[in-house]
């Protein structure tokens, strides 16, 4: 929650403060998230040897995974993807926070250790079929979710009107 809350935040300052990174260099932002992943591997690799654990390296709060974030952000930003295509892509986003929610559920449940001493191409294939799995049934959840709960929340937003707030006013 704080990670979200600390990207979030970013995001609202590059949109609030009119922070232009379209003229960042295509090679700069390819570099950059080269030296991000090698700073994170060498990170990961000293942890190992020190700690016995890599598992620092790899936490949402190390300032190399919020950089590489934000180079990431910077990289598809340049992507211009087709109206046809960003519905599907919105569509299948609405099922990504029940996803986040459900997923310790699932996880248990879908054998992991089985198929991680077997064969490498088994064990790509359950993980792509799970992980559909586990996306499909948390969607469906959501989506039972939100028809039960979309008649009280309509209900509710004609009995309390809410001020409409726009960004503008805050520049």
């Amino acid at each position: 929650v704080v990670t979200f809350s600390l990207m979030y935040t970013i995001g609202a300052y590059l949109r609030l403060g009119d922070f232009e990174i379209t003229h960042w260099r295509t090679s700069s932002i390819v570099y950059g998230i080269l030296a991000l992943v090698s700073a994170s591997t060498l990170w990961a690799a000293v942890f190992l040897f020190w700690r016995q654990t890599s598992a620092p390296a790899r936490h949402y709060c190390n300032p190399l995974v919020i950089l590489l974030a934000v180079f990431l952000f910077v990289a598809f930003s340049r992507f211009k993807i087709s109206s046809r295509i960003s519905v599907g892509i919105n569509g299948l986003a609405k099922g990504v926070f029940s996803m986040f929610l459900l997923h310790g559920w699932a996880l248990p449940r879908i054998h992991i250790q089985r198929f991680v001493s077997g064969s490498p191409m088994a064990m790509i294939a359950h993980i792509f079929f799970s992980a559909l799995t586990v996306f499909l049934i948390c969607t469906g959840i959501d989506y039972i979710y939100h028809w039960f709960t979309n008649p009280f929340f309509r209900w509710l937003e004609r009995k309390v009107s809410l001020p409409d707030i726009n960004y503008e006013d805050y520049k």
